[in-house]
């Protein structure tokens, strides 16, 4: 700018200021969701997203019922007419010996748990939307109430934002997260998931997940050729796998019988084995600078029950509903999101004691409880998987 002074440049920021109704920070999948939602209700929107370009972390992401109505309600055509995905309808629960001990129905009748690629449901996502509203390679420099309801934000890159509101969607480990610090964790015993994608056909509608009481391993089919792959250890501190070599995970899902010999042996489709260590933390919809979590940034969860995409997706699902009735009040905001404590509090429990069953040592016991539950009657078992949707259906009913 010629002639700049501290008078002129104050006032060429202010109007050069975007005017934004929300700011999202973060690009992965809770952001985009939410984006996709406001554009369906017309409130504008910024996303901030660190990364230099549009992509997505990790290999596949089952989306069970609930958020796939959740997607539906923000207007994201998903999971679309192609054929990049598997509804899955049953659950084969075994061990090295046996890969079929027990079978369990998932999902609901019509609406099955929809296993595909992270990297084509934020394909969709993205494409979804209007990307001039998307700031790629950027982070938050500083932030500041400009007043009760506005918040003045820099990004590094000079982008000045008036918004309402903004809302932090970008994972359990956000720069504006204060209370998780991931060095003092990397020590910390936590579960440690090992993730990857490869070329194996099974089943379309059917996933596996076998126990040998330390380790865990699942496979999922993402469609005819492709298959997702996990491995996961319980009670492993970050340190401590990254000490294991990658051809010692090949080996021992190679031990998991006959499908683990087929996975261990197949062609890695996209993506290298990637590893996660999973803390899981309480429950917090507020930062500590007036922004709004959602995702993994409210509530970090153990991945034992595949749910934390789809709680994601209703979190943003009822942040939208929550704006379109209020307005952009931020506490009337916080207040709807808050009533979903219970739940999310509900299935962290149930997940962490998930977790512990699946690692109960040696093979006697593993053998027990996987007979244990062949013989839950099935009322129950179908039963259990309405209680993990019906809170959610009942919500955005009501709203």
């Amino acid at each position: 700018m010629l002639f700049e002074t501290k008078f002129t440049k104050k006032w060429f920021s202010v109007f050069m200021t975007l005017k934004k109704d929300v700011v999202i920070i973060g690009a992965e999948l809770a952001g985009l969701s939410l984006a996709n939602g406001l554009e369906k209700i017309g409130v504008s929107y910024a996303i901030v997203e660190q990364k230099p370009a549009a992509s997505a972390s990790g290999a596949g992401i089952l989306i069970h019922p609930s958020g796939a109505v959740a997607l539906e309600t923000l207007g994201v055509p998903f999971p679309g007419n192609d054929r990049e995905w598997c509804g899955l309808t049953e659950m084969r629960f075994g061990s090295p010996r046996n890969d079929s001990i027990v079978k369990v129905p998932i999902g609901e009748v019509g609406r099955p748990v929809i296993s595909v690629h992270r990297r084509k449901l934020h394909e969709i996502l993205l494409t979804n939307l209007h990307t001039e509203t998307v700031f790629f390679g950027c982070h938050v420099d500083s932030f500041a109430s400009a007043s009760p309801v506005r918040h003045h934000i820099s990004l590094n890159d000079g982008t000045e934002i008036d918004t309402a509101l903004i809302v932090v969607a970008s994972g359990a480990n956000t720069a504006l997260r204060t209370d998780l610090d991931q060095p003092k964790l990397i020590n910390q015993s936590s579960q440690m998931v090992w993730r990857w994608t490869v070329d194996a056909s099974l089943p379309s509608q059917t996933g596996y997940e076998l126990h040998d009481g330390q380790w865990r391993l699942g496979v999922f089919p993402l469609s005819e050729k492709q298959c997702y792959i996990f491995l996961a250890a319980n009670r492993m501190s970050l340190n401590e796998a990254k000490q294991i070599p990658p051809s010692e995970i090949m080996a021992r899902v190679g031990r998991f019988g006959p499908i683990g010999e087929q996975t261990a042996n197949a062609n890695f489709t996209g993506t290298n084995v990637l590893l996660h260590a999973i803390f899981q933390g309480p429950v917090k919809w507020e930062g500590n600078n007036e922004e709004i979590l959602i995702g993994d940034s409210a509530h970090p969860m153990l991945p034992n029950l595949g749910m934390g995409g789809s709680l994601a997706f209703e979190d943003s699902a009822t942040l939208v509903s929550a704006i379109r009735c209020t307005g952009l009040d931020r506490d009337a905001i916080v207040q709807r999101l808050t009533q979903r404590t219970r739940r999310v509090k509900a299935l962290a429990r149930q997940s962490s004691m998930y977790g512990a069953l699946a690692h109960l040592p040696g093979n006697l016991l593993t053998d027990l409880k996987l007979h244990s539950l062949r013989l839950a009657p099935s009322f129950f078992i179908r039963s259990s998987q309405r209680r993990l949707y019906s809170e959610f259906y009942k919500a955005m009913e009501r709203s």
